[in-house]
Protein backbone atom coordinates (compact mmCIF):
# COMPACT_ATOMS: atom_id res chain seq x y z
CA UNK A 1 0.00 0.00 0.00
CA UNK A 2 1.16 3.47 -1.35
CA UNK A 3 1.23 6.77 0.70
CA UNK A 4 1.02 8.78 -2.52
CA UNK A 5 -0.37 8.57 -5.69
CA UNK A 6 1.83 6.46 -8.57
CA UNK A 7 1.96 8.80 -11.64
CA UNK A 8 -0.15 7.54 -14.44
CA UNK A 9 1.52 5.49 -17.64
CA UNK A 10 0.95 6.75 -20.73
CA UNK A 11 0.41 3.84 -22.81
CA UNK A 12 1.79 4.95 -26.63
CA UNK A 13 -0.75 3.23 -28.63
CA UNK A 14 -3.82 4.19 -26.23
CA UNK A 15 -2.57 7.09 -24.58
CA UNK A 16 -6.59 7.06 -22.91
CA UNK A 17 -6.03 3.98 -21.70
CA UNK A 18 -5.59 4.66 -18.10
CA UNK A 19 -7.85 7.55 -17.78
CA UNK A 20 -10.32 7.31 -14.68
CA UNK A 21 -11.62 10.86 -15.80
CA UNK A 22 -13.73 9.73 -18.70
CA UNK A 23 -11.62 12.89 -20.81
CA UNK A 24 -10.66 10.82 -23.89
CA UNK A 25 -14.05 12.51 -25.74
CA UNK A 26 -12.29 15.96 -24.86
CA UNK A 27 -9.09 15.05 -26.40
CA UNK A 28 -10.76 14.30 -29.20
CA UNK A 29 -12.33 17.46 -29.48
CA UNK A 30 -9.19 19.30 -29.35
CA UNK A 31 -7.56 16.96 -31.97
CA UNK A 32 -9.72 17.73 -34.61
CA UNK A 33 -9.32 21.84 -33.56
CA UNK A 34 -6.05 21.57 -34.05
CA UNK A 35 -6.34 19.69 -37.60
CA UNK A 36 -8.77 22.72 -38.83
CA UNK A 37 -6.03 25.06 -37.01
CA UNK A 38 -4.32 26.80 -40.19
CA UNK A 39 -3.27 30.03 -38.29
CA UNK A 40 -0.76 30.31 -35.55
CA UNK A 41 -2.82 30.79 -32.61
CA UNK A 42 -2.41 30.24 -28.63
CA UNK A 43 -4.94 28.55 -27.18
CA UNK A 44 -5.51 27.96 -23.16
CA UNK A 45 -6.69 24.56 -21.25
CA UNK A 46 -8.09 26.16 -18.26
CA UNK A 47 -9.37 24.10 -14.90
CA UNK A 48 -8.88 23.88 -11.25
CA UNK A 49 -5.46 23.70 -9.17
CA UNK A 50 -5.47 20.00 -9.03
CA UNK A 51 -8.15 18.44 -11.34
CA UNK A 52 -5.54 16.40 -13.53
CA UNK A 53 -4.37 19.10 -15.94
CA UNK A 54 -0.97 17.72 -16.69
CA UNK A 55 -2.53 14.03 -16.90
CA UNK A 56 -4.62 15.30 -19.49
CA UNK A 57 -1.88 17.14 -21.23
CA UNK A 58 0.25 14.53 -21.34
CA UNK A 59 -2.16 11.87 -22.63
CA UNK A 60 -3.17 14.52 -25.40
CA UNK A 61 -0.27 15.07 -26.42
CA UNK A 62 0.30 11.42 -27.49
CA UNK A 63 -2.58 11.53 -29.26
CA UNK A 64 -1.71 14.41 -30.89
CA UNK A 65 1.83 12.38 -31.92
CA UNK A 66 -0.32 9.16 -32.73
CA UNK A 67 -1.85 11.53 -35.42
CA UNK A 68 1.72 12.94 -37.08
CA UNK A 69 1.30 16.50 -35.33
CA UNK A 70 5.15 17.33 -33.94
CA UNK A 71 4.28 18.28 -30.36
CA UNK A 72 7.35 20.37 -27.51
CA UNK A 73 5.97 19.98 -23.73
CA UNK A 74 7.54 22.62 -22.04
CA UNK A 75 6.76 22.46 -17.71
CA UNK A 76 7.28 26.27 -17.12
CA UNK A 77 7.48 25.20 -12.72
CA UNK A 78 10.29 22.93 -13.66
CA UNK A 79 12.01 25.27 -15.56
CA UNK A 80 11.30 28.25 -13.02
CA UNK A 81 14.60 28.28 -11.69
CA UNK A 82 15.76 29.73 -15.10
CA UNK A 83 16.49 33.65 -14.67
CA UNK A 84 15.44 33.63 -18.39
CA UNK A 85 13.01 32.01 -19.39
CA UNK A 86 13.85 32.76 -23.72
CA UNK A 87 16.84 30.60 -22.75
CA UNK A 88 14.77 27.37 -21.38
CA UNK A 89 12.52 27.94 -24.10
CA UNK A 90 15.32 27.87 -26.62
CA UNK A 91 16.92 24.79 -24.87
CA UNK A 92 13.31 23.10 -25.10
CA UNK A 93 13.29 23.61 -28.88
CA UNK A 94 17.11 22.54 -29.38
CA UNK A 95 16.24 19.12 -27.88
CA UNK A 96 13.27 18.70 -30.06
CA UNK A 97 15.47 19.59 -32.96
CA UNK A 98 18.20 17.05 -32.30
CA UNK A 99 15.48 14.29 -31.34
CA UNK A 100 13.76 15.01 -34.48
CA UNK A 101 16.84 14.70 -36.72
CA UNK A 102 17.88 12.02 -34.98
CA UNK A 103 14.57 10.43 -35.59
CA UNK A 104 13.99 11.36 -38.94
CA UNK A 105 18.41 10.39 -39.82
CA UNK A 106 19.01 13.94 -41.02
CA UNK A 107 23.13 14.47 -41.41
CA UNK A 108 22.90 18.21 -42.34
CA UNK A 109 23.12 20.18 -39.33
CA UNK A 110 21.48 23.74 -38.81
CA UNK A 111 21.31 23.21 -35.14
CA UNK A 112 24.56 25.64 -34.84
CA UNK A 113 23.00 28.27 -36.40
CA UNK A 114 19.83 28.29 -34.16
CA UNK A 115 21.82 27.92 -31.25
CA UNK A 116 24.08 30.91 -32.14
CA UNK A 117 20.81 33.13 -33.06
CA UNK A 118 19.49 31.98 -29.65
CA UNK A 119 22.02 32.92 -27.91
CA UNK A 120 22.81 36.17 -29.02
CA UNK A 121 19.31 37.16 -28.48
CA UNK A 122 19.54 36.64 -24.48
CA UNK A 123 22.47 38.73 -24.91
CA UNK A 124 24.68 35.42 -23.37
CA UNK A 125 28.47 35.46 -22.73
CA UNK A 126 30.51 33.00 -24.74
CA UNK A 127 30.23 30.58 -21.52
CA UNK A 128 26.67 30.05 -22.75
CA UNK A 129 27.10 29.73 -26.87
CA UNK A 130 29.75 27.16 -26.21
CA UNK A 131 27.28 24.97 -23.95
CA UNK A 132 24.66 25.31 -26.60
CA UNK A 133 27.03 24.96 -29.46
CA UNK A 134 28.30 21.57 -27.96
CA UNK A 135 24.83 20.31 -28.06
CA UNK A 136 25.06 19.64 -24.31
CA UNK A 137 22.74 22.62 -22.34
CA UNK A 138 21.91 21.22 -19.19
CA UNK A 139 19.07 23.86 -18.00
CA UNK A 140 20.27 22.85 -14.38
CA UNK A 141 23.39 24.87 -14.91
CA UNK A 142 21.57 27.68 -15.96
CA UNK A 143 21.23 29.32 -12.81
CA UNK A 144 24.99 29.53 -11.72
CA UNK A 145 25.72 31.27 -15.16
CA UNK A 146 23.29 33.63 -15.45
CA UNK A 147 24.49 34.33 -12.17
CA UNK A 148 27.86 35.25 -14.18
CA UNK A 149 26.37 38.74 -15.57
CA UNK A 150 25.95 41.82 -14.52
CA UNK A 151 22.57 42.66 -13.11
CA UNK A 152 22.44 45.39 -15.77
CA UNK A 153 22.97 42.50 -18.12
CA UNK A 154 20.72 40.03 -17.22
CA UNK A 155 18.08 42.80 -17.28
CA UNK A 156 18.46 43.53 -20.53
CA UNK A 157 15.92 41.10 -21.93
CA UNK A 158 13.90 41.64 -24.85
CA UNK A 159 11.89 44.32 -24.17
CA UNK A 160 14.15 47.05 -25.63
CA UNK A 161 12.86 45.77 -29.52
CA UNK A 162 14.25 48.62 -31.46
CA UNK A 163 18.00 47.36 -30.04
CA UNK A 164 17.19 43.88 -31.17
CA UNK A 165 14.98 44.19 -34.13
CA UNK A 166 18.23 42.11 -36.70
CA UNK A 167 18.66 39.20 -33.85
CA UNK A 168 15.06 38.77 -33.52
CA UNK A 169 14.36 38.40 -37.02
CA UNK A 170 17.17 36.14 -37.39
CA UNK A 171 16.72 34.00 -34.63
CA UNK A 172 12.58 33.63 -36.61
CA UNK A 173 14.13 32.82 -39.42
CA UNK A 174 16.01 30.03 -38.12
CA UNK A 175 12.82 28.92 -36.30
CA UNK A 176 11.12 29.23 -39.33
CA UNK A 177 12.74 26.84 -41.23
CA UNK A 178 13.09 23.86 -38.62
CA UNK A 179 9.19 24.30 -37.78
CA UNK A 180 8.70 24.61 -41.75
CA UNK A 181 10.51 21.13 -42.35
CA UNK A 182 8.52 19.02 -39.13
CA UNK A 183 5.28 20.05 -40.11
CA UNK A 184 5.48 20.60 -43.83
CA UNK A 185 4.03 23.71 -44.24
CA UNK A 186 2.32 23.81 -47.55
CA UNK A 187 1.63 20.51 -48.45
CA UNK A 188 -1.19 18.49 -47.74
CA UNK A 189 0.30 16.62 -44.87
CA UNK A 190 0.63 19.73 -43.00
CA UNK A 191 0.18 19.42 -38.97
CA UNK A 192 1.25 22.13 -36.71
CA UNK A 193 3.86 22.29 -34.20
CA UNK A 194 1.58 21.89 -31.01
CA UNK A 195 4.09 23.43 -28.06
CA UNK A 196 2.27 22.29 -24.77
CA UNK A 197 3.47 25.09 -21.58
CA UNK A 198 2.59 22.96 -18.56
CA UNK A 199 2.30 24.64 -14.97
CA UNK A 200 2.65 28.12 -15.93
CA UNK A 201 0.15 28.96 -12.90
CA UNK A 202 2.61 27.64 -10.00
CA UNK A 203 5.41 30.05 -11.37
CA UNK A 204 6.90 32.50 -9.97
CA UNK A 205 5.00 36.46 -11.12
CA UNK A 206 8.23 37.98 -13.11
CA UNK A 207 8.99 34.54 -14.85
CA UNK A 208 5.18 33.72 -15.71
CA UNK A 209 5.21 37.44 -17.38
CA UNK A 210 8.12 37.32 -18.81
CA UNK A 211 7.49 33.78 -20.53
CA UNK A 212 3.74 35.07 -21.76
CA UNK A 213 5.62 37.62 -23.36
CA UNK A 214 8.11 35.93 -25.03
CA UNK A 215 5.45 34.19 -26.52
CA UNK A 216 3.82 36.69 -28.28
CA UNK A 217 6.83 38.63 -29.64
CA UNK A 218 9.32 35.83 -30.12
CA UNK A 219 7.56 32.75 -31.50
CA UNK A 220 4.26 33.69 -33.16
CA UNK A 221 5.07 32.58 -36.14
CA UNK A 222 3.12 30.13 -38.58
CA UNK A 223 2.96 26.08 -38.35
CA UNK A 224 3.05 27.02 -33.98
CA UNK A 225 0.01 26.33 -31.89
CA UNK A 226 0.85 26.88 -28.25
CA UNK A 227 -1.23 25.34 -25.69
CA UNK A 228 -1.21 26.84 -21.87
CA UNK A 229 -2.13 24.62 -19.40
CA UNK A 230 -3.76 26.91 -16.58
CA UNK A 231 -5.35 27.75 -13.28
CA UNK A 232 -7.06 31.18 -14.38
CA UNK A 233 -8.28 32.03 -10.58
CA UNK A 234 -4.41 30.76 -9.85
CA UNK A 235 -2.81 32.74 -12.53
CA UNK A 236 -5.03 35.60 -11.69
CA UNK A 237 -3.54 35.85 -8.24
CA UNK A 238 0.20 35.49 -9.61
CA UNK A 239 -0.28 38.57 -11.47
CA UNK A 240 -1.79 40.43 -9.46
CA UNK A 241 1.65 40.52 -7.33
CA UNK A 242 3.39 42.23 -9.90
CA UNK A 243 0.02 44.27 -11.37
CA UNK A 244 -2.02 44.48 -8.72
CA UNK A 245 -6.12 44.68 -8.82
CA UNK A 246 -6.10 42.94 -12.22
CA UNK A 247 -8.83 41.34 -14.41
CA UNK A 248 -7.83 38.55 -15.72
CA UNK A 249 -9.74 37.99 -18.48
CA UNK A 250 -8.67 41.50 -20.28
CA UNK A 251 -5.13 40.59 -19.39
CA UNK A 252 -4.95 37.40 -20.57
CA UNK A 253 -6.79 38.29 -23.76
CA UNK A 254 -3.27 39.47 -25.33
CA UNK A 255 -1.81 36.24 -25.80
CA UNK A 256 -4.81 33.91 -25.66
CA UNK A 257 -6.86 33.51 -28.55
CA UNK A 258 -9.02 30.55 -26.98
CA UNK A 259 -10.15 29.16 -23.88
CA UNK A 260 -10.85 25.44 -23.24
CA UNK A 261 -12.24 24.88 -20.01
CA UNK A 262 -11.82 21.42 -19.03
CA UNK A 263 -15.21 20.27 -17.81
CA UNK A 264 -15.22 18.78 -14.19
CA UNK A 265 -14.15 14.88 -13.73
CA UNK A 266 -16.52 13.03 -12.08
CA UNK A 267 -15.44 12.25 -8.73
CA UNK A 268 -16.31 8.51 -7.51
CA UNK A 269 -14.25 7.71 -10.68
CA UNK A 270 -11.62 9.00 -9.59
CA UNK A 271 -11.88 7.65 -6.04
CA UNK A 272 -12.13 4.21 -7.87
CA UNK A 273 -8.89 5.06 -9.48
CA UNK A 274 -7.06 6.15 -6.19
CA UNK A 275 -7.89 3.21 -4.76
CA UNK A 276 -6.45 0.64 -7.08
CA UNK A 277 -3.48 2.90 -7.45
CA UNK A 278 -2.77 3.25 -3.89
CA UNK A 279 -2.77 -0.41 -3.43
CA UNK A 280 -5.64 -0.32 -1.13
CA UNK A 281 -7.90 -3.33 -2.31
CA UNK A 282 -4.88 -5.58 -2.04
CA UNK A 283 -4.42 -4.55 1.36
CA UNK A 284 -8.23 -4.91 2.25
CA UNK A 285 -7.62 -8.33 0.98
CA UNK A 286 -5.54 -9.33 3.69
CA UNK A 287 -8.01 -8.33 6.37
CA UNK A 288 -10.62 -10.84 8.02
CA UNK A 289 -13.09 -9.05 8.69
CA UNK A 290 -16.52 -7.79 6.94
CA UNK A 291 -14.86 -3.96 7.37
CA UNK A 292 -12.01 -4.78 5.10
CA UNK A 293 -13.93 -6.91 3.20
CA UNK A 294 -16.59 -4.37 1.71
CA UNK A 295 -13.75 -1.44 2.34
CA UNK A 296 -13.51 -0.29 -1.12
CA UNK A 297 -17.02 0.14 -1.82
CA UNK A 298 -17.82 1.94 1.18
CA UNK A 299 -14.99 4.15 0.85
CA UNK A 300 -15.65 5.10 -2.39
CA UNK A 301 -18.82 5.85 -2.04
CA UNK A 302 -17.89 7.81 1.48
CA UNK A 303 -15.08 9.89 0.12
CA UNK A 304 -17.05 11.09 -3.15
CA UNK A 305 -19.94 12.05 -1.15
CA UNK A 306 -18.26 14.15 0.73
CA UNK A 307 -15.45 15.60 -1.21
CA UNK A 308 -18.12 16.70 -3.54
CA UNK A 309 -20.44 17.92 -0.66
CA UNK A 310 -17.12 19.86 0.56
CA UNK A 311 -16.10 20.57 -3.33
CA UNK A 312 -12.65 19.17 -2.83
CA UNK A 313 -9.87 19.59 -5.84
CA UNK A 314 -8.70 16.36 -6.97
CA UNK A 315 -5.29 17.04 -5.60
CA UNK A 316 -7.07 17.61 -2.25
CA UNK A 317 -8.69 14.01 -2.83
CA UNK A 318 -5.32 12.75 -3.26
CA UNK A 319 -4.29 14.24 0.26
CA UNK A 320 -7.19 12.21 1.99
CA UNK A 321 -6.47 9.18 0.20
CA UNK A 322 -2.65 9.93 1.56
CA UNK A 323 -4.06 10.31 4.96
CA UNK A 324 -6.19 7.17 5.02
CA UNK A 325 -3.07 5.10 3.29
CA UNK A 326 -1.31 6.50 6.74
CA UNK A 327 -3.90 5.45 9.18
CA UNK A 328 -4.13 1.93 7.62
CA UNK A 329 -0.24 1.56 7.45
CA UNK A 330 -0.82 2.58 11.39
CA UNK A 331 -3.64 -0.11 12.42
CA UNK A 332 -3.12 -3.72 12.01
CA UNK A 333 -4.76 -5.73 9.35
CA UNK A 334 -6.67 -7.73 12.34
CA UNK A 335 -7.61 -4.63 14.47
CA UNK A 336 -10.96 -2.93 14.60
CA UNK A 337 -11.23 -0.71 11.39
CA UNK A 338 -14.26 1.42 10.56
CA UNK A 339 -13.81 2.50 6.66
CA UNK A 340 -16.59 4.97 6.62
CA UNK A 341 -16.24 6.76 10.04
CA UNK A 342 -12.60 7.00 8.95
CA UNK A 343 -13.06 8.63 5.73
CA UNK A 344 -15.82 11.12 7.04
CA UNK A 345 -13.53 12.38 9.76
CA UNK A 346 -10.58 12.77 7.13
CA UNK A 347 -12.87 15.17 5.15
CA UNK A 348 -14.14 16.82 7.80
CA UNK A 349 -11.09 17.71 8.77
CA UNK A 350 -9.87 18.69 5.36
CA UNK A 351 -12.69 21.21 4.50
CA UNK A 352 -12.31 25.10 4.89
CA UNK A 353 -11.38 27.15 8.27
CA UNK A 354 -15.16 26.90 9.38
CA UNK A 355 -15.54 23.33 8.92
CA UNK A 356 -12.22 22.83 10.78
CA UNK A 357 -13.59 24.62 14.10
CA UNK A 358 -16.59 22.61 13.69
CA UNK A 359 -14.37 19.19 13.35
CA UNK A 360 -12.99 20.01 16.61
CA UNK A 361 -15.26 20.79 18.33
CA UNK A 362 -17.21 18.06 17.54
CA UNK A 363 -14.20 15.52 18.23
CA UNK A 364 -14.03 17.22 21.61
CA UNK A 365 -17.74 16.17 22.46
CA UNK A 366 -18.77 19.87 22.18
CA UNK A 367 -20.60 19.21 19.51
CA UNK A 368 -23.93 16.47 19.75
CA UNK A 369 -25.08 13.80 16.92
CA UNK A 370 -28.07 15.54 16.31
CA UNK A 371 -26.18 19.12 15.65
CA UNK A 372 -23.67 17.31 13.73
CA UNK A 373 -26.25 15.26 11.32
CA UNK A 374 -28.07 19.16 11.55
CA UNK A 375 -25.10 20.70 9.57
CA UNK A 376 -24.39 17.81 7.37
CA UNK A 377 -27.87 17.38 6.35
CA UNK A 378 -27.80 20.95 4.58
CA UNK A 379 -25.72 19.76 1.55
CA UNK A 380 -28.03 18.38 -0.48
CA UNK A 381 -25.74 15.58 -2.04
CA UNK A 382 -24.90 14.22 2.27
CA UNK A 383 -28.50 14.28 3.06
CA UNK A 384 -29.13 11.68 0.21
CA UNK A 385 -26.43 9.49 0.99
CA UNK A 386 -28.06 9.40 4.47
CA UNK A 387 -30.98 7.70 3.47
CA UNK A 388 -28.19 5.09 1.52
CA UNK A 389 -27.13 1.65 3.58
CA UNK A 390 -23.82 3.67 3.33
CA UNK A 391 -25.85 6.60 5.44
CA UNK A 392 -27.80 4.22 8.19
CA UNK A 393 -24.31 2.68 9.22
CA UNK A 394 -22.59 6.43 9.41
CA UNK A 395 -25.23 7.45 11.30
CA UNK A 396 -25.07 4.32 13.82
CA UNK A 397 -21.39 5.38 13.86
CA UNK A 398 -22.36 9.08 14.99
CA UNK A 399 -24.63 7.69 17.76
CA UNK A 400 -21.41 5.64 18.92
CA UNK A 401 -19.14 8.18 18.56
CA UNK A 402 -19.39 9.36 22.28
CA UNK A 403 -22.20 7.71 23.88
CA UNK A 404 -22.00 4.43 25.92
CA UNK A 405 -22.74 2.36 23.25
CA UNK A 406 -24.87 0.14 25.89
CA UNK A 407 -26.76 2.53 26.56
CA UNK A 408 -27.27 3.78 22.77
CA UNK A 409 -28.36 0.80 21.81
CA UNK A 410 -30.63 0.71 24.61
CA UNK A 411 -31.84 3.62 23.84
CA UNK A 412 -33.35 2.76 19.94
CA UNK A 413 -34.56 -0.57 21.70
CA UNK A 414 -36.72 1.44 23.80
CA UNK A 415 -38.24 3.59 21.13
CA UNK A 416 -38.92 0.29 19.21
CA UNK A 417 -40.89 -1.65 21.97
CA UNK A 418 -43.00 1.92 22.99
CA UNK A 419 -44.13 1.95 19.08
CA UNK A 420 -42.81 5.46 18.53
CA UNK A 421 -39.89 4.39 16.42
CA UNK A 422 -39.33 5.19 12.98
CA UNK A 423 -38.52 2.58 9.82
CA UNK A 424 -35.24 4.64 9.66
CA UNK A 425 -34.72 4.59 13.30
CA UNK A 426 -35.45 0.35 13.59
CA UNK A 427 -32.87 0.46 10.86
CA UNK A 428 -29.85 2.49 12.65
CA UNK A 429 -30.71 -0.07 15.79
CA UNK A 430 -30.15 -3.42 13.70
CA UNK A 431 -26.59 -1.87 12.37
CA UNK A 432 -25.44 -0.51 15.89
CA UNK A 433 -26.54 -4.31 17.13
CA UNK A 434 -24.37 -5.69 14.32
CA UNK A 435 -21.79 -2.94 14.90
CA UNK A 436 -21.04 -4.04 18.51
CA UNK A 437 -21.39 -7.39 18.11
CA UNK A 438 -18.59 -7.64 15.43
CA UNK A 439 -16.41 -5.01 17.75
CA UNK A 440 -17.36 -5.58 20.99
CA UNK A 441 -14.13 -5.26 22.71
CA UNK A 442 -13.05 -2.53 20.85
CA UNK A 443 -16.31 -0.69 22.52
CA UNK A 444 -15.60 -2.08 25.88
CA UNK A 445 -12.04 -0.36 25.82
CA UNK A 446 -12.47 3.07 23.40
CA UNK A 447 -14.30 5.39 21.99
CA UNK A 448 -14.58 5.63 18.20
CA UNK A 449 -14.45 9.20 18.10
CA UNK A 450 -11.28 9.43 20.03
CA UNK A 451 -9.83 6.55 18.39
CA UNK A 452 -9.95 7.53 14.87
CA UNK A 453 -9.29 11.34 15.54
CA UNK A 454 -5.79 10.23 17.14
CA UNK A 455 -4.71 8.18 14.19
CA UNK A 456 -5.74 11.35 12.00
CA UNK A 457 -3.78 13.84 14.11
CA UNK A 458 -0.70 11.64 13.50
CA UNK A 459 -0.89 12.63 9.49
CA UNK A 460 -0.60 15.98 10.44
CA UNK A 461 3.20 15.10 11.23
CA UNK A 462 3.66 13.67 7.57
CA UNK A 463 2.63 16.66 5.45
Amino acid sequence: MLCKNKQIHICEKEPFNEDKLNRKEYGKILLQFFSNTEESLTLAINSGWGTGKTTFVLMLKQLLENDGFPTILFNAWENDYSDDALVSLIGEILREMKEYKRKNHIIDDDINKFVEDGAKLVKSIPHIIKILSANTIDLKNLKNIQNEFSYSLAQNKLLKYTENKKDISEFKKQLKKYVKIITNIGTAKYKPLIFFIDELDRCRPNYTIELLEKLKHIFNIEGIIFVLSIDKEELEKTLKVIYGDIKIDGYLRKFIDFTYNLPDPPIEEFCKHLLKTYGFEDHFNKGLSEDYQYASKRITKTMSTFANAFNFSLRKIEQCFSQLSIVLKSTDNNSDFFPIYTVFLICFKNNDDKTKTTYHKYINNKINDKEILRELNKFPIIKDYLITGYGVAFESYINLAFSDPNETKLKFLNKINSGNATEREKSIYQRIKKILYEHDIFFQQNRIVEYIAKKIEITDSFF
